[in-house]
């Protein structure tokens, strides 16, 4: 029987930084924010983390499996959004977490994920222009910045306006909602674990002196 340990479920290397951080500073780990933005970012990730479902009574499954996936896109850009905040990460910047190769195979998936590019079309029309300069970008084939697709999801269906089932121009429903939203959430997922542990290399490299008085 496997049992839970202390940090299960946190980023991964967690305890390098929760037990470092005890004689250290969050800039000796090379981040810019401060611990407590560390601190959330670390349970915005276990919440995402321990994640499993969302259950309702009178949906059908569809509907219901649709809410369950963007409840879990909501919190895991929501531990992204803390890690950001944490390396100083302006969102515009934000594709140079990705190599080349790695925007253009998330961009190929979501392709072809949202066939038709139907969910995009979508949420063009409800975000700001910030977030239509690289969605229009992604429907024009041209190289775009994928997290601008996760958090216009986000902020769509945290503010009521996207639902699992949303409608094209033409009244039909658009299916890839649930798709698209836990693929996002997988590419998240792995760059913040990735990020987060070239923090704790960073740490761990420079074997930095305890900052606490003697």
């Amino acid at each position: 029987m496997k049992f839970p340990t202390e940090y299960e479920n946190y980023p991964p290397r967690w305890a390098t930084f929760d037990e470092g951080i005890n004689e250290h500073r969050a800039a000796d780990f090379k981040f810019a924010g401060t611990v407590p933005d560390v601190r959330r970012f670390g349970a915005r990730y276990r919440a995402s983390r321990c994640f499993r479902e969302v259950k309702f009574v009178g949906m059908t499954e569809s509907t219901s499996d649709g809410y369950s996936a963007l409840c879990h896109l909501l919190l895991a850009y929501s531990a992204f959004e803390y890690l950001l905040l944490a390396l100083g990460l302006d969102q515009h910047k934000t594709n140079t977490l990705l190599t080349t190769a790695e925007r253009q195979k998330i961009l190929k998936n979501i392709s072809v994920l949202d066939s038709g590019g139907a969910l995009v079309i979508f949420m063009k029309r409800h975000l700001r222009k910030a977030h239509q300069r690289e969605l229009d970008l992604y429907l024009s084939g041209q190289p775009c910045n994928p997290f601008f697709l996760a958090s216009g999801l986000r902020h769509l269906f945290a503010h009521g306006v996207l639902t699992p089932n949303p409608r094209d121009s033409a009244g039909r429903t658009i299916p890839s909602v649930a798709k698209v939203s836990r693929y996002l959430t997988r590419v998240l997922v792995k760059v913040m674990d990735r990020e987060f542990g070239k923090q704790m290399d960073t740490f761990e490299a420079s074997k930095p002196k305890t900052t606490r008085p003697s």
